[in-house]
């Protein structure tokens, strides 16, 4: 039995090159139409192949998304829970203690 190396065929590289050049062509869109977003995820990327993924500084961050994060949903679900008050309806005391 005998191996043969893999050949690809013109159809399959030109794929592949069509592929390359779409992804580079929305990059560049990216960093044309938001730079700041582009620059902050290259900033990320390079932290992650940097083997950042296991410092202490990640556990931190982690942790306080997490925290940011419930926040923002108890938020919002008490806000969907509670009804809204209107104090328009609501009776108001004065300090003798009649109801106006």
């Amino acid at each position: 039995m005998s191996f043969r190396p893999f050949s690809a065929s013109g159809n399959s590289v030109d794929a592949l090159q069509r592929g390359v050049l779409d992804v580079e062509e929305g990059l560049r869109s990216l960093v044309k139409k938001q730079p700041v977003v582009a620059v902050v995820g290259a900033a990320g990327l390079g932290y992650v192949l940097g083997g950042g993924l296991r410092s202490r500084l990640t556990a931190v961050l982690f942790g306080m998304g997490a925290r940011l994060a419930a926040a923002v949903v108890v938020r919002e679900l008490s806000a969907a829970l509670i009804p809204p008050t209107t104090l328009g309806n609501q009776p108001t005391v004065s300090l003798k203690g009649d109801s106006k």
